[in-house]
């Protein structure tokens, strides 16, 4: 599996259950961003110790929020410089520019409202899945380019 698939698989329960996220920028109150569509890994930069071994792996991240069809606003891209993961519920993502994107999973026995918007937004795209998908389309090819032409 190519470290591009390990990361992405570290999304996938995050992109079919549900997750919101909240950005911690150092010496400001935290911002909840809200639902979140989908985590995509679009680049991945793995730094060597010059002997073949992989010291340290950095990563652009793709995440779209709920409403992201609405305006190019609602998709981001991160460089991620540093993952924290506890458990398979949550994560923190450090980027470039050292804030931190905490992602936490929906739980629908807890997170009640959360829980019911993420149920409407599935439903939602589900009968506009033709137009979302071209949507999609031209989404990711945006911000893949964007993460390939990121300066280090």
């Amino acid at each position: 599996m190519s470290e591009k698939a390990k990361l992405q698989s570290l999304f996938d329960p995050f992109n079919a259950k549900g997750s919101w996220i909240t950005i911690h920028n150092p010496g400001s109150d935290p911002v909840n961003l809200g639902l979140v569509d989908s985590y995509t890994v679009t680049r991945v930069l793995s730094q060597g110790d010059g002997s073949s071994n992989t010291n340290r792996t950095e990563f652009w991240l793709l995440f779209k929020s709920v409403g992201y069809h609405e305006s190019f606003h609602y998709s981001h891209t991160i460089k991620v410089v540093d993952l924290h993961q506890d458990d398979g519920w949550n994560m923190d993502l450090t980027d470039d520019r050292q804030r931190v994107f905490h992602i936490d999973m929906i739980f629908p026995e807890f997170d009640l409202d959360q829980h019911e918007q993420w149920m409407r937004w599935k439903g939602y795209r589900k009968e506009r899945e033709d137009f979302f998908e071209l949507v999609d389309k031209d989404i990711l090819a945006t911000h893949t380019l964007m993460a390939r032409k990121w300066s280090n």
